[in-house]
């Protein structure tokens, strides 16, 4: 039966299509689900139970600011492979730096290529099974699952960190669903080994929907496909008056299920604390609409894009957000006659179906059940169309897809019906093709972002993304121009305003736009924890302190557990010299954020200029222990230990660690060449001003002190 080259076929297919995307970056919200999420940061404790208590991006679940996506399993996931990765590295956790995006990609992939495979396992089984009794199933089977495969609509889940958790939530649901269909003799069978065997079977089915659904959200909707089975077999066994089937225990499994759904329901509603997450208007503008109707009409609309982006997948984004898609707002609007065409054209089908392809069916059933989570049905979503989440629901498409292909080649002549199976392994080659540059596009975040300018010119987002982006590389004209047209587009957009007004207050004669800019995110979004404190530091700058106070204490108001305010603050302090209220603003953000450098050389800083040298040493100690690899660190206990306390072999050590981790900063070597001059070692002194002025001719301190000290050793 040669079933293992088509494991080979299909795992290789999918290896070629995607191997672009393992040379990715961290791109878009892999930023915030990998690097700045805190359940990354302490890997001491791989399985700590704090995971469990915060959403997929580190917030606290039960946060009004939470998105309340709770993905346990998969952040565990990432935590193996950050440790895995600390440990290879010998680098701290606290930076991007410290993280390869190289395995995160590998295991994307392989963990897809091996998820269709399984896929072909299951619809062999499926095709084959009482369900629907295929007579060809091999050649079908194989035709779905690489149609599936190379689909370039997989691009954003397998090219991304994030969307690990589709992949294994996806994997998990199809080994619930196979435990489901290759047991189906139990419903059966009357012996009492079958019924130990049916309870295992329900368990494993109930374990693994479990699991799925902490891989991601989605996953609980395999039970209730599941249940569509039943149905299915039962009404199957009905029509052909079958009388081997079990009813009780088809009953029994229905109930069973029914109360796993409802419990696992109660349960995902109880860790969000019986709060639904709330989305902003740009995150998805249809469901901010005051017009029951239209907002019906406009998710209609949404439901036909996703087929389109399916059928044809050309247009491809990583964001549909905000002005991307323009809302259907009135009856005279020609996009409102598409949706009726389109549900015109899905009834039909689907009767067709019914009628005349029947088997067909549970897979248009399995793509409806697998979308439900993402219709805006039982609650509103934060997009508009997210290709991660039609990474199950497009098994339908491609079942109905090779399924019209069937028919019609049973239809043709033989010379027709070769053209026909050329065609199709034409459209593979193409979908390959797309799919592959799909995933290059994924390389680099700034490409993803100005090649999806093209395909959404009215989404503000994608230009303040490519606004940040160029802040972040020191492109500050680029990065100002880019907010200003992402305000163009939606003026209210309050992370635009604060980032342009960040950038404009590094020019004094920025300082009052930046100002604002504030005023109007801080008008627009009272609770922009973010907004008043960068407000604070613009009223600080401009020497307005009790304003600036005012702004700092409203920040905390909203947001007391964050660290840069309270490092913020204690700069306000400090200028306005309340050491005692900076000392205790410093040392709260350090408490929140142990790795919090800047935070830590201010408060050591301060120690030292109040002459409380022993007292500096202590603190600079504990931020060693933090930040081991901090080479600012080091130097500031270096100038502790030589200058102020006489320890000079401590001094000497940690000028020379400073030196290891950035050897190229004449500071350094400069200050070590202090050192040894002024305890009396010469020759090391003049080697390291040698090697100051190697890296900065120019360094005066460096040169004066030479030749003092050769005129002297002469």
């Amino acid at each position: 039966m040669n079933y293992p080259k088509d494991y080979l076929l299909i795992f290789f297919s999918a290896l070629l299509a995607f191997i672009r995307s393992i040379r990715n970056d961290f791109v878009f919200d892999d930023q915030e689900a990998i690097i700045k999420n805190r359940d990354l940061k302490n890997l001491d404790d791989i399985f700590s139970l704090n995971v469990f208590q915060h959403d997929f991006w580190g917030t606290d679940i039960d946060a009004d600011s939470s998105h309340k996506s709770y993905r346990p399993f998969t952040v565990i996931i990432y935590r193996l492979i950050a440790k895995f990765i600390a440990i290879d590295n010998q680098t701290s956790l606290s930076s991007s730096k410290s993280l390869d995006p190289f395995p995160f990609h590998c295991i994307n992939v392989l963990a897809y290529c091996f998820c269709c495979c399984y896929l072909y396992l299951i619809i062999k089984n499926w095709l084959r099974s009482r369900l629907i009794c295929h007579g060809e199933f091999r050649q079908l089977a194989l035709k779905i699952t690489l149609f599936f495969t190379i689909h370039p609509l997989h691009c954003e889940p397998v090219s991304t960190c994030v969307g690990l958790a589709d992949i294994l939530s996806a994997l998990c649901s199809l080994v619930s669903l196979n435990f489901f269909i290759s047991n189906l003799n139990l419903y059966d069978s009357h012996s009492h080994k079958s019924s130990i065997k049916w309870i295992i079977i329900q368990l494993n089915i109930i374990l693994f929907a479990f699991a799925s659904m902490f891989f991601k959200e989605q996953g609980i909707t395999i039970l209730g496909f599941v249940l569509i089975l039943i149905i299915q077999l039962w009404l199957k066994s009905w029509l052909t008056s079958d009388k081997n089937i079990r009813h009780l225990r088809l009953l029994s499994t229905v109930f069973i299920y029914l109360f796993t759904i409802v419990g696992f329901l109660y349960l995902r509603l109880w860790i969000m604390n019986f709060k639904l997450p709330r989305f902003s208007r740009m995150d998805n503008p249809a469901s901010h609409m005051t017009s029951s109707i239209f907002r019906f009409i406009n998710y209609n609309y949404f439901y036909l894009l996703n087929t389109v982006i399916i059928l044809c997948p050309i247009w491809l984004s990583f964001d549909w957000s905000m002005g991307c898609i323009r809302l259907i707002e009135t009856f005279v609007d020609y996009r409102f006659l598409l949706v009726i065409l389109f549900w015109i054209i899905t009834i039909i089908v689907i009767c067709k179906i019914l009628f005349s392809s029947p088997n067909l069916l549970p897979f248009i059933l399995f793509t409806i059940v697998t979308f439900l989570p993402s219709s805006n049905i039982f609650f509103p979503v934060g997009f508009v169309i997210a290709e991660r989440n039609l990474f199950l629901p497009i098994l339908g498409y491609c079942a109905f897809f090779v399924h019209c292909h069937y028919r019609l080649s049973k239809l043709l002549a033989p010379h027709f019906c070769t053209l026909l199976n050329n065609s199709f392994y034409l459209l593979l080659i193409i979908f390959t093709i797309r799919t592959y540059q799909r995933c290059g596009d994924w390389n680099d975040e700034l490409k993803l972002y100005e090649l999806d300018a093209r395909i959404c010119p009215e989404n503000a987002k994608i230009y303040y993304n490519i606004g940040k982006i160029s802040a972040d590389m020191g492109n500050r004209l680029k990065a100002i121009d880019y907010y200003r047209r992402s305000l163009t587009l939606y003026e209210n957009y309050t992370n635009a305003l604060n980032n342009l007004a960040n950038i404009m207050k590094e020019d004094p004669d920025g300082l009052d736009e930046a100002k604002q800019l504030l005023q109007r995110a801080c008008q627009l979004d009272p609770k922009f924890a973010t907004g008043w404190m960068n407000l604070a530091t613009i009223e600080m700058a401009l020497g307005n302190f009790d304003q600036s106070e005012r702004y700092f204490y409203r920040a905390l108001d909203i947001r007391p557990d964050h660290a840069n305010t309270h490092f913020n603050m204690g700069n306000l302090y400090i200028k306005q010299k309340k050491f005692k209220e900076a000392e205790n603003s410093l040392r709260r953000a350090i408490e929140l954020n142990r790795k919090f450098t800047k935070a830590w050389h201010n408060l050591i800083l301060m120690k030292q200029n109040d002459q409380s040298f022993d007292m500096a040493y202590e603190l600079a100690t504990k931020a060693l222990t933090e930040l081991s690899n901090d080479d600012s660190l080091h130097f500031l206990m270096a100038n502790i230990c030589g200058q102020y306390l006489q320890k000079f072999s401590k001094a000497e050590h940690h000028f020379h660690e400073a030196i290891r981790l950035r050897p190229k900063n004449p500071i350094y070597s400069n200050n070590l060449a202090v050192l040894y001059h002024r305890i009396g070692r010469y020759s090391d002194a003049i080697q390291y001003y040698r090697q100051t002025l190697r890296l900065d001719p120019s360094h005066k301190n460096a040169k004066n002190n030479l030749n003092k000290l050769l005129k002297k050793t002469k």
